[in-house]
């Protein structure tokens, strides 16, 4: 599940490409990725089975270059309204914040489903607020609407 860090920062900088306007051109590079995963699955899932008797390494980095061709060109994208600092700031917040669950939920165990979902929210949601990806204003607008919905 090395990928998931980047799935994370795409999802942010995703938003943050359709906050610019840019949905065009973001549904293009999904639409090249839905295309670039099929053909790199058929070259990375038989190149690992033989290197390594494992299918799922192969579909494992292929999803992993995928998620990093979004990356790339969410920040391309976004090149006119991010710094270099800002982008590599966002980048690395969002990835040390998913590997920070990660460790988690590895430290963890195998609990259930239920329980790994709500520690590893809460574990996200505290290193994120502690790199600040999360402001004051934006938890207390979470807990507003947890408290709204019930």
């Amino acid at each position: 599940a090395v990928h998931i860090p980047f799935v994370a920062t795409d999802t942010i900088l995703s938003t943050g490409v359709i906050a610019l306007d840019r949905q065009r051109a973001w549904a293009r590079m999904a639409w090249a990725a839905a295309v670039v995963n099929p053909l790199l699955n058929l070259a990375l899932i038989p190149a690992a089975i033989q290197l390594w008797a494992n299918a799922a390494i192969g579909a494992s980095v292929a999803t992993l270059l995928t998620e990093l061709l979004m990356t790339t060109a969410a920040l391309y994208l976004m090149r006119s309204y991010l710094s270099r600092e800002m982008a590599r700031a966002a980048v690395l917040a969002c990835v040390s914040t998913a590997f920070m669950m990660g460790a988690v939920l590895l430290v963890l165990g195998a609990v259930g489903v239920v329980p790994a979902i709500a520690v590893g929210v809460g574990s996200y949601g505290a290193a994120a607020y502690a790199l600040r990806l999360l402001t004051q204003d934006d938890v207390q607008f979470a807990v507003k609407a947890i408290r709204r919905s019930r």
